[in-house]
């Protein structure tokens, strides 16, 4: 305020003038009312006044009533009052306001756009026909003023007329005070017309204007009609309000609860995709443990085939070392026969010879045994070796049956874990279809991956069958052939038979030798055959320990499904209380649509009634008219007869003044 008050002053001292005391003493009290009634305000302090209220922003009600302004003072301080931006209320009565000042009241009606009240009675406005009619122009312009007081203002019926034409297409006057007025019946009958049209005036007072009764009802009841309207379509707007903030805090509500949703429901898809990763990871890491397998099954096979090889070849050997003793049978016994017949001859002569051969045929007789008995063990051994290869072969078999298995059950596994995303997408894909889309995808590629890598595991399998069934028919083969290489050694040994006999000393001693050779490759055997036996106990150690990765994949596996599980159920649970509850906000939606549906039709019905009660007081008015019209008619006659009458009076009067005369 200080800063006004400054700036008052200012203004007085540059205009030369004594501030105004009762604006001073506003200065202290700072409150938004400016009351200046019956102040003597001289054309300099207007001068300040008008400049400084021009700017001000702080006072909203002006109250220059009996100040006596004037058409100069008004001239002065209503354009100023038009292009202040703050001011609501404006009370000019008594200020002996001409047609001057009413021209420049209505170009403030022009330019203001805040004025909400203007008083204006007691004045002679209608001084000028010109005056009044640019006021009525600016009145017609306006959009704001809703009160207008133009009370004792010397508005005739001409004026009324003007008044009634800018009335008719006003929307935004409620209350106009035209009192003690001379408005007469030509005036109210074009306020009545006006009213007829306008529906937003619900104040009139028409009082001590020589209006009929019956105009003055009409007018009357128009305006309660635009009273009752305005009430109706207040507690409307009332209404409409009341469900309109409901229906805000109902889909802010909403709205806070999808937002809600959305954030469960991406903490959720978050977990989700942590577990598939988790679980693609583990999947990952079987399927690495099970190539990892795939390649010990195939370096075992590799080791069976070469261990299958190397029984071939010692039972190769070992058949030609029985052929070889046999054959030696025969020649020994063939010896026997020929040197029994010889030694029948020389017996006194070579008793001793004969008794250090028969030692040594003795001697030769337990080594034979012994070879015998070493090659007997080396069939045991052969087949011990046999059974173990038998029983690996079944190991592998089993091996194969528990990954074909495991291979199955991950594949079962996959299809369920698959059955249950598809069905998790389904229930999504009705609010989220965009983003299902591409989990489905990532899923499906996922999916081919894994069938891509079962199908290689199936083929390397089928591979290392064949190369089984392969090495299979290599080793009947080579039985064969070796079959028909000892049918001709066995022919060729026949016809040699008699060489041989000669050479019987040096094979003795390359038998002693191929003996200790044979022992020698038993012992190395028996060793691959301990060797073969510790890697088939390491590869059983390494099966059950992968057996026992599995089971324990297997349980987090279980652990994640069940947690996944009751992640689902949670989401599902809260998704049905999210459904119910958005089911009672649309019932609740739809109770409020429909007491809204109901309004509108008692809106629609009242307007209806209102119009039908307008269009019966219309048919009255017309009938009114129609009297008002015969009336006039009879007043004309009765006017004709009173001339008439006035006429014979003054005859008879003169008449009976002449003979005085």
């Amino acid at each position: 305020m200080e800063h006004a008050r400054n700036y008052y002053l200012k203004l007085c001292d540059q205009y030369d003038c004594d501030p105004i005391p009762e604006v001073m003493q506003h200065f202290d009290t700072e409150t938004h009312k400016l009351e200046l009634e019956g102040c003597n305000i001289t054309l300099r302090s207007c001068v300040a006044l008008a400049e400084f209220l021009r700017k001000d922003n702080w006072f909203r009600v002006i109250n220059l009533s009996d100040c006596m302004l004037g058409d100069e003072g008004c001239s002065i301080i209503a354009p100023a009052l038009g292009q202040n931006a703050v001011i609501t209320d404006i009370n000019l009565k008594g200020n002996n306001i001409k047609g001057i000042g009413a021209e420049m009241i209505g170009l403030m009606l022009k330019d203001t756009q805040t004025l909400l009240r203007l008083k204006l009675d007691w004045n002679s406005i209608t001084s000028t026909k010109s005056g009044f009619s640019n006021l009525v122009e600016g009145l017609s312009v306006n959009k704001t003023l809703q009160h207008l007081d133009i009370t004792n203002c010397q508005i005739g019926q001409s004026e009324a007329k003007e008044l009634a034409l800018v009335l008719g297409n006003n929307k935004c006057l409620q209350t106009l005070d035209i009192r003690w007025n001379h408005i007469g019946l030509i005036g109210s009958r074009a306020l009545l017309t006006a009213l007829q049209t306008n529906k937003v005036i619900h104040n009139i007072k028409i009082d001590g204007n020589n209006i009929p009764t019956d105009i003055m009802q009409a007018i009357a009841s128009s305006v309660h009609k635009n009273e009752e309207c305005k009430i109706v379509s207040e507690e409307y707007q009332k209404r409409l309000g009341v469900l309109n903030k409901g229906l805000e805090k109902l889909h802010y509500n909403r709205d806070l609860q999808i937002h809600d949703l959305l954030d469960r429901i991406d903490k959720q898809e978050a977990l989700f995709d942590q577990l598939q990763q988790t679980f693609n990871k583990k999947m990952d890491g079987t399927l690495n443990e099970l190539n990892n397998k795939s390649i010990t099954i195939k370096t075992l096979e590799a080791k069976l085939v070469v261990a299958n090889t190397a029984l071939s070849l010692a039972n190769q050997k070992s058949f030609d070392f029985g052929n070889l003793v046999t054959r030696l049978k025969d020649d020994l016994s063939n010896a026997m026969n020929q040197h029994g017949q010889e030694l029948a001859l020389e017996r006194k002569k070579r008793e001793e010879m004969e008794f250090r051969k028969q030692e040594e045929i003795d001697t030769l007789k337990e080594q034979l045994q012994s070879l015998l008995n070493k090659c007997t063990d080396v069939e045991r051994v052969s087949d011990k070796k046999e059974l173990t290869i038998e029983e690996l072969k079944q190991e592998i078999q089993i091996l194969k049956q528990e990954s074909e298995e495991k291979v199955n059950d991950v594949q079962d596994r996959l299809d369920r874990t698959k059955r249950h995303c598809q069905k998790r997408i389904k229930e999504m894909q009705d609010s989220f279809t965009d983003e299902n889309e591409i989990t489905h995808k990532d899923f499906n590629k996922r999916e081919k991956l894994l069938l891509e890598r079962i199908e290689k595991l199936e083929e390397e399998r089928n591979e290392s069958e064949q190369s089984l069934v392969n090495t299979k028919k290599l080793i009947t083969t080579l039985k064969m052939k070796s079959e028909e290489e000892i049918n001709e050694i066995r022919l060729s040994l026949h016809k040699e038979e008699q060489e041989k006999m000669r050479q019987i000393g040096e094979r003795i001693d390359i038998l002693t030798r191929s003996k200790n050779e044979l022992t020698d490759y038993a012992q190395q055997q028996k060793k691959l055959i301990d060797d073969f036996k510790k890697e088939g106990e390491q590869a059983s150690n390494e099966i059950d320990s992968l057996k026992k990765k599995i089971r324990s994949l297997e349980m987090e596996k279980e652990e994640n499904e069940l947690s996944t599980r009751s992640l689902f159920k949670k989401v599902n649970q809260d998704n049905e209380q999210l459904r119910e509850e958005m089911r009672q906000k649309g019932k609740l939606e739809d109770e409020l649509k429909q007491k809204i549906y109901t309004l509108n039709q008692n809106a629609q019905d009242n307007t209806l009634r209102y119009q039908s009660e307008i269009g019966k007081k219309d048919n009255e008015l017309r009938a009114l008219k129609n009297l008002l019209k015969d009336r006039d008619i009879e007043l004309e006659k009765a006017r004709s007869e009173v001339k008439r009458t006035s006429g014979l009076e003054s005859a008879l009067k003169n008449y009976f003044t002449a003979p005085a005369t």
